[in-house]
């Protein structure tokens, strides 16, 4: 494996992970991983996005859903924009779309 690539899948894990951290209020929105423990989710979760990210090329589609299934698997996005204010000022929406992955 390149340096680069490392690099990335490095990022990508430490990302996850603090993403994790940082929200503190995960959830499983299918059930995947209810039964483990925090810490184990989440390790859970990096081990499969860096199996994803390592099986598929960079942009493909493959890669993309992969990852957004992981991570829609770990955090419960519709509770968190659920309670997330949307009134705020400075408050912008990005879509899933968007995304570079």
């Amino acid at each position: 494996m390149n340096r680069s690539r490392a690099r990335s899948l490095a990022s990508l894990s430490i990302l996850v992970f603090a993403l994790a951290l940082a929200l503190g209020g995960v959830g499983s929105a299918d059930g995947t991983t209810a039964s483990l423990g925090p810490r184990e989710r989440v390790k859970s979760s990096v081990s499969r996005a860096l199996a994803i990210a390592q099986a598929w090329p960079t942009g493909s589609n493959e890669r993309r859903s992969g990852i957004v299934r992981v991570t829609h698997e770990l955090f419960d996005v519709g509770e968190m924009a659920r309670r997330s204010d949307h009134t705020s000022p400075g408050c912008s929406s990005t879509s899933a779309s968007s995304l570079n992955v």
